[in-house]
């Protein structure tokens, strides 16, 4: 199956479609790395990380008499009033977050997250307690280093909003704007996703289902293949707008 990075390497990728590709890129190393060993206890600090933000968030909106009332403060300045239903919501999913979270195979977890957190306000990502300090890290135990410095780190000059190039160009006494939404470069974004999602799949299938790896590869090979590289040309014109 091809690696599909130098679809990504060919000038025009459409820019406003990388923060989909960055986001499917973070969850397929994510997936990949689980499931290179220990996957059932990744699985849990993944599972554990995710239950405490949402007990962060219903003890904000629902804070007892020993938390922080700091949310509901920013919530009256800003002239916000929480509905009672949402109180009374919040309130349920603290005591039931709490109650799975105090089974002993999420216990130890837990609180192993404190101890990492500290007096920090937030936890540090579900992987930090694992060993690996970054995404990158993580890219790089899975053989995705390239990947991570042309998809996730490419792209986040766009998720940050700090490149202005894709949309003005600056000249002498003239300014061009380039639409926002702009089809140029999709179908190396739709190759490169479309890759990225069948490699995934295929390591989900090698871990649970072997027996079936046989016959997705054999008809990626004779159906998708050829659907995926005959991808249809797209002709898109775009107005430019000059001061």
């Amino acid at each position: 199956m091809l690696d599909g990075i130098d679809l990504l390497l060919a000038n025009g990728a459409c820019h406003v479609a990388q923060l989909q590709l960055r986001a499917l890129f973070e969850a397929a190393v994510y997936i990949e790395w689980i499931l290179q060993g220990d996957a059932v206890n990744k699985a849990n600090y993944y599972y554990v990380h995710n239950l405490r933000r949402k007990l962060m968030w219903a003890e904000r909106i629902d804070p007892s008499p020993t938390e922080s009332h700091d949310f509901a403060d920013l919530m009256s300045k800003a002239d916000i009033r929480l509905p009672e239903a949402a109180i009374q919501s919040s309130r349920a999913h603290v005591t039931e977050i709490n109650r799975v979270l105090s089974q002993p195979r999420f216990a130890a977890i837990n609180q192993h997250f404190d101890k990492c957190r500290g007096k920090r306000k937030h936890d540090p990502a579900w992987y930090v307690p694992l060993g690996q300090p970054s995404l990158f890290s993580i890219a790089k135990a899975v053989d995705k280093e390239s990947q991570y410095l042309i998809v996730y780190a490419g792209a986040s000059d766009i998720m940050h909003s700090s490149s202005y190039e894709h949309h003005i160009k600056i000249a002498e006494n003239e300014v061009t704007f380039r639409p926002i939404r702009s089809l140029e470069g999709f179908e190396n974004i739709f190759r490169f996703s479309t890759v990225m999602v069948f490699s995934v799949f295929l390591s989900v299938l090698e871990e649970y289902r072997s027996g079936e790896v046989p016959a997705f590869r054999r008809k990626y090979t004779e159906k998708w293949n050829r659907t995926v590289m005959n991808f249809p040309k797209i002709k898109f014109e775009s107005t430019l707008t000059k001061i």
